[in-house]
């Protein structure tokens, strides 16, 4: 019995790092010093902002790390 209980323990530790491991750390916004920001997101997308003054440009795209 403390073997399927240590073995179901062992499981559920694994289980829980591999979860962890999965995220994207990269995902957030990032701000350049020439008022360009670039957003990633957890689904590969990424959107750069430029900003020009009074305007602000947006490009969508992909990213691949």
């Amino acid at each position: 019995m403390k073997r399927v209980i240590f073995i179901f323990l062992i499981l559920i530790i694994s289980s829980a790092c591999m979860t962890a491991c999965s995220d994207n750390p990269y995902i957030g916004e990032y701000e350049a010093p020439n008022n360009t920001v670039l957003e990633l997101g957890s689904n590969n997308n990424c959107t750069i902002i430029n900003n020009v003054y009074k305007e602000s440009f947006y490009s969508n795209g992909k990213y691949v790390i």
